[in-house]
């Protein structure tokens, strides 16, 4: 299902954007947070963009992922002694889409790897 149905006017610029990037186009901002109450289709706009980014991009390495699972992924590196793995696999991502990332609330380890692993990828041309 495409994302044109849902965008509006101005206040919808951002997935207007994600649009654009789906498309090929350099991405206006990147990493992008969708921010918002509950229930006002932020998981719903994620789920559409990695969806039709993996219809536009079949061979993109992409990572879906909730908040919780990143945590617990790290969380499992660590204690396998394999945070090298972890590393690798999160940082072959073309795009990395992560949601409820509030979860990730608390647990300084899980978050000062995903702030390495974001400045890693948007270095590289990744999207966030």
């Amino acid at each position: 299902m495409p994302l044109s149905p849902y965008i509006g006017g101005r206040e919808n610029l951002l997935v207007r954007c994600i649009e654009q990037v789906i498309a090929g186009e350099e991405p206006a901002w990147n990493p992008v947070v969708l921010w918002g109450v509950t229930g006002c289709g932020k998981s719903l706009l994620l789920d559409l963009f990695t969806a039709e980014f993996t219809f536009a991009s079949p061979q993109a390495q992409i990572i879906h992922i909730t908040g919780a699972d990143y945590a617990r992924a790290f969380a499992d590196a660590c204690d396998a002694d394999s945070i090298g793995d972890f590393r690798q696999k999160f940082g072959r991502a073309q795009l990395l889409a992560i949601d409820d990332l509030h979860r990730l609330a608390g647990k300084s380890g899980a978050e000062q790897e995903l702030i390495h692993l974001l400045d890693a990828l948007t270095r590289r041309g990744s999207l966030v």
